[in-house]
């Protein structure tokens, strides 16, 4: 696990070997805490290639597995970013299929065996042999080539940048950011997706002409920058199957069960400390029931005490931790400890990034780290199924709200949007005397308002992207306001079953974007590595294929993962998790509320030429006064705002 940076120099005129070590020592140093332990670089001035390696050591930890690492004869260059689960199985077959000799391997890693693994078996055959998750560079000398590379499922990242004398690319934006200085400019369409959606759906960025490579994806560049093939060598859409036929349901919990064994017999492997991230949820606590009755060593567990009641799940991890004889940490954390963490976002997400959830999870990181290097995690559980709420609200609600006419839905949330929360919230909760077991009256108004503006969505896909938005018309919040958002990660899957179209689209946009973005950033910044086994592509294959009917059988959301785990705690249950979230609502108008309006001035605003000034100061009077909760979208300014700050 580590980072990488590096740049092709296509003039040669532009070669100035002394300033352009000295620019790849600078885009290094902006990655250097994803990878404390160790440094190298390799340059070839004739053919212009620069390339920069940043260690987190995993696996073997001595001088051996340092990069950039050549393959055994010589031809190829990798800086690689990542793990290769499955490195051992693959090392044995190269040795007896091309009958090395037992000096050919000069290390115990997973590098040396991916680079001689290209070398030997090509690229697709490479890419399809691999397990793990992984970003690389590769470049061919032989072949004048450069070779880009991501995991199938987007764990690992890669930015690039690609102009007509140059290829620059990185583990980090800000390492591309160094090398252009002030040439690059904002992409205001990213801007809105990001306050919308609260992240920036790949392949774009917060500039204009960085992107992200995409996940399952290569690129080859030759030596004149043209770009020769870009190919997506894995594809969720290849695994939807419109007919099932002869499943056995009674055996689908036990496959998925073997098949999450194997997987965490090669995701444990590691030459230091490994632990797991423990919240209330099932994912966690499965794969932590898995573990502990594999391990030799007593597992180790982390989780959070927030003292917020509404977003803490210490409880449940630590009866689960009890049960299952973990050796657990349990982190207190108070609101301050969450706030003095806000100033610090823009140095962790170098691309602005506002999913609040970032915060406990780089302060679980951040306390995790002085026990572990390696931590197991649950992200994936939810995408693959059926997890998220607004899957049970399509399966089960929306067939009902469609038989309501369009005029007569409109009707009614405009008649619910016109009362102020507040006092909907006041009114509700005074009603104890008439309270009713399974309503939950807390802030009660702002829920029905938020499920008012669900109600009169017109088509299955507006109530998805109402779902996963902070506003249903975001284009008013800006300057410009004659933009159609692109909504590719709303709308490229259409099919007969729209929630598996939906937990698919969550799994290539919101789960690499978000979720991943989110974990990567947050671990790394403190030096763990966390490894994700719901994520290996054979699981994700097999979960894919199934009908989406079972992943909700006999109306609960995570049927087989419910019946897996009632074989090592017949007494679990789940439903008191709260989500691994921030109370960004009540922060904004009381904790964050100065820093808040430090950004909502007119004329800076009006000079930084992004957003309507008079429209998000509207916003924000509703949402201090109580009428309406506009949290989501006011945090994402903020975040956005913060990083401009910092990085312009």
């Amino acid at each position: 696990m580590c980072g990488f940076c590096g740049f092709f120099v296509k003039k040669k005129e532009d070669i100035q070997t002394t300033s352009n070590l000295n620019l790849l020592q600078e885009m290094s140093a902006s990655i250097k805490h994803r990878g404390p332990d160790g440094h190298g670089q390799w340059h070839d001035k004739e053919k212009g290639i620069f390339l920069d390696h940043r260690r987190l050591s995993i696996m073997d930890l001595s001088n051996k597995a340092t990069q950039p690492m050549s393959s055994n004869n010589g031809r190829l260059k990798i800086v690689f970013n990542g793990e290769i689960y499955n490195y051992l199985e693959l090392k044995i077959k190269i040795s007896k299929e091309k009958k090395l000799k037992p000096n050919f391997w000069k290390s115990s890693g997973d590098t040396e065996v991916l680079i001689n693994l290209i070398d030997l078996y090509g690229i697709d055959e490479a890419l399809n042999l691999i397990e793990g998750m992984f970003s690389f560079v590769i470049w061919d000398i032989l072949e004048n080539q450069i070779i880009l590379a991501r995991d199938r499922l987007g764990e690992k990242p890669l930015y690039f940048l690609k102009d007509e004398n140059h290829l620059v690319f990185s583990s980090d934006i800000i390492a591309i950011k160094k090398f252009y200085e002030e040439e690059l400019s904002i992409d205001i369409n990213s801007v809105r997706e990001l306050i919308k959606y609260n992240y920036i759906p790949s392949p774009n960025t917060i500039y204009k002409k960085i992107k992200k490579l995409e996940a399952g994806t290569y690129m080859k560049i030759n030596s004149d920058l043209q770009t020769l093939s870009v190919k997506n060598y894995w594809n969720i859409n290849n695994f939807y199957k419109k007919e099932y036929k002869n499943i056995d349901l009674e055996k689908i919990p036990d496959d998925i069960e073997k098949l999450l064994i194997s997987i965490l017999k090669k995701e444990i492997i590691s030459d230091v400390p490994l632990g797991i991230y423990l919240s209330g949820g099932i994912d966690s606590t499965l794969l932590a029931s898995l573990l502990s009755h594999r391990t030799e060593a007593k597992l180790k567990s982390f989780t959070i005490k927030n003292e917020d009641s509404n977003f803490d799940e210490s409880k449940i991890a630590k009866t689960t931790s009890k049960m299952l004889n973990l050796e657990h940490h349990e982190f207190q954390v108070n609101k301050n400890d969450l706030l003095d963490l806000i100033d610090q976002l823009s140095d962790v997400y170098t691309e602005p990034f506002a999913d609040s959830s970032q915060l406990p999870s780089l302060l679980l990181n951040c306390k995790a780290k002085n026990y572990i290097k390696v931590a197991i995690g649950g992200d994936g559980g939810d995408e693959l199924f059926g997890g998220y709420n607004r899957y049970v609200y399509m399966n089960k609600y929306y067939p009902l709200l469609n038989k309501i006419p369009i005029s007569i839905r409109d009707y009614i949330t405009k008649i619910i949007l016109t009362f102020n929360a507040k006092t909907v919230n006041s009114f509700f909760e005074n009603l104890s005397i008439i309270s009713i077991g399974f309503i939950d009256y807390k802030n009660f108004g702002y829920k029905l308002q938020k499920s008012a503006l669900s109600f009169n969505q017109k088509s299955k896909i507006d109530l998805y992207d109402n779902l996963l938005s902070s506003s249903p018309n975001i284009n008013s919040f800006f300057q410009n306001k004659d933009f159609d958002l692109n909504r590719d990660h709303i709308n490229f899957i259409k099919k007969e079953d729209f929630i598996e179209s939906m937990m698919l689209s969550d799994i290539k946009y919101y789960l690499t974007d978000d979720i991943l973005c989110k974990v990567d950033r947050a671990s790394m910044w403190n030096g763990i590595e966390v490894r994700s086994p719901f994520l290996h592509h054979k699981l994700v294959k097999y979960c894919l294929e199934l009908p989406t009917n079972l992943k909700f059988r006999k109306n609960e959301n995570k049927w087989i993962l419910r019946s897996i785990i009632k074989k090592y705690l017949p007494d679990y249950k789940s439903n008191l998790k709260m989500g691994f979230s921030s109370p960004i609502d009540n922060w904004l108008r009381f904790e964050v509320k100065d820093s808040f309006e430090f950004y909502l001035d007119k004329k800076y605003l009006q000079k930084q030429g992004i957003f309507d000034f008079e429209n998000i100061l509207s916003k924000w009077k509703e949402h201090i006064g109580g009428k309406r909760n506009w949290g989501k979208f006011l945090w994402s300014f903020l975040i956005f705002q913060k990083w401009f700050n910092k990085h312009h």
